[in-house]
């Protein structure tokens, strides 16, 4: 009954679509909504050359079949193992973050509104490097957005700081390190929304 949505979908030899994606709502119509979107982006990621089109014709396609107040956020990259490339639309989600060895960090921003909202929106993409060594991190707001008894949120500052900490672990190691974080910054305030993280790391 979660209303996060994350997928990897192996389009072929070298390319990998992943995405993440944060539907409104709560319980079993965020759930439904949810299913809906996986279904529509695996079916468009056979159909579209790049994720500007992919997120185009979902964008279309859910509109069409949901009612006015349902929406998504969501993060839609292709990523080319062999060029080391990484092609993206972000559709009004968190932005992702791409660290470098040396520290640096790329915040991915390019794309558009939430989808399911505006019958075809002109969506954009963006393409950047993905390098031995980088580290990609996709997330909901239920990370950022967690608040203390003082309602003070954790927050992409706080969270981005962490990760600079702790992005020589493995992947599995960081977003354990990240929930922990997080559980402990709400204290005894309980958990109002759902948290996902993925993370993918470029081999040395």
């Amino acid at each position: 009954v979660g209303g996060d949505y994350f997928d990897f979908i192996r389009m072929n030899e070298n390319k990998l679509a992943v995405c993440l994606g944060d539907v409104s709502g709560k319980g079993l119509p965020a759930a439904m909504l949810m299913a809906n979107l996986q279904a529509t982006l695996r079916g468009q990621t056979l159909l579209a050359n790049s994720p500007k089109q992919c997120i185009e014709r979902s964008n279309k396609l859910l509109l069409e079949s949901t009612s006015d107040e349902k929406y998504a956020t969501l993060f839609y990259g292709i990523l080319d193992t062999a060029t080391h490339q990484l092609s993206y639309t972000n559709a009004g989600h968190n932005p992702p973050m791409i660290l470098s060895k040396d520290g640096s960090m790329r915040l991915l921003r390019t794309g558009g509104i939430m989808i399911a909202m505006i019958d075809n929106f002109p969506f954009e993409e963006e393409t950047v490097s993905f390098l031995p060594g980088d580290t990609l991190i996709i997330y909901s707001d239920g990370i950022t957005e967690a608040i203390n008894e003082k309602e003070d949120e954790f927050g992409e500052a706080r969270l981005g700081d962490l990760l600079k900490k702790i992005v020589n672990k493995p992947p599995e190691e960081m977003i354990t390190s990240v929930i922990e974080a997080v559980n402990a910054h709400a204290g005894n305030m309980p958990q109002a929304d759902d948290m996902t993280m993925v993370i993918l790391k470029m081999g040395e």
